[in-house]
C-alpha cells in the first residue's frame, strides 16, 4: 500500500504548514506507510522525507537522501533546484598529472581554482557548485589558493546570517552567506574583497 499526498500544505499559511508537517510525519510513520509526498517547496522535501526524487521533464534527474541530494548534486539543475547555490560555467581539466582521483581543476575569472568531480565523466565544459554558506569573505590580501578578488555589491543583515553579493572582475556576481558568530561578517557596500571558494567545492556537468 502506498499513500499519495498531493501538495497537501499548499494553501496553509507559513505557520501552520509548519505544524502540519510534523502532525503529518507522525501520523504516516505510526501508520507505517510508504508515502509519496509530492512538494514544490525545498524545505519541505528536505524535513520530510527519507529519500527524494527531483523531477526534470518527467524524468527522475537524481534520487537520494536529503543529504546527498543537497551534498552531492549530480548535475546544475538538481543543485540549483535544492537549496540555494553559485552555479557558475567553468572550463574544467580533470586527470592532471600527480592530482588524487576525483581532482579537477578549473578557471574562474582567469584564475586557477582546485575543486572535486562531481559527475562521473565530466565535460570540459563543467559548471561549479558554490552553496554561500560554503564560502567566505577575507581582506584583500597577497595572493592565496582558491580566492578571486571582488566588491561587494549589497550587504543584508538577517539576524542569524549576513548575506552579501559580490561582484567579480568578469562582471558577474557570487552570493556569500557568513553566519552568525563569524567575526569577519563586517564587510560594507563598495569595499574590496576576496571570496574564499573551498577545495571541496564540486564541478559538474551542466
Amino acid at each position: 500500500r502506498v499513500l499519495l499526498m498531493d501538495e497537501p500544505l499548499s494553501n496553509l499559511d507559513a505557520k501552520m504548514r509548519l505544524q502540519m508537517r510534523d502532525v503529518i510525519l507522525d501520523l504516516v510513520r505510526e501508520a507505517g506507510i510508504t508515502t509519496v509526498f509530492v512538494t514544490h517547496d525545498q524545505e519541505e522535501a528536505l524535513a520530510m522525507s527519507d529519500r527524494i526524487a527531483i523531477m526534470d521533464h518527467g524524468n527522475i534527474a537524481q534520487l537520494g537522501t536529503p543529504e546527498e541530494l543537497y551534498g552531492t548534486p549530480v548535475n546544475a539543475y538538481v543543485a540549483d533546484f535544492i537549496g540555494s547555490a553559485n552555479v557558475i560555467p567553468v572550463p574544467a581539466r580533470t586527470g592532471l598529472a600527480g592530482a588524487p582521483d576525483g581532482h579537477v581543476r578549473y578557471e574562474l575569472c582567469g584564475l586557477g581554482f582546485d575543486g572535486v568531480r562531481g559527475s562521473a565523466q565530466l565535460d570540459a565544459s563543467g559548471v561549479l557548485i558554490a552553496r554561500p554558506e560554503e564560502l567566505a569573505l577575507m581582506s584583500p590580501a597577497p595572493y592565496v589558493p582558491n580566492t578571486l578578488p571582488g566588491k561587494v555589491l549589497r550587504r543584508q543583515y538577517l539576524g542569524f546570517k549576513t548575506a552579501y553579493r559580490i561582484a567579480l572582475d568578469n562582471g558577474s556576481e557570487i552570493r556569500v552567506e557568513l553566519h552568525a558568530g563569524n567575526m569577519v561578517a563586517q564587510f560594507q557596500p563598495g569595499e574590496a574583497v576576496q571570496v574564499l571558494i573551498p577545495a571541496d567545492s564540486r564541478v559538474v556537468n551542466a
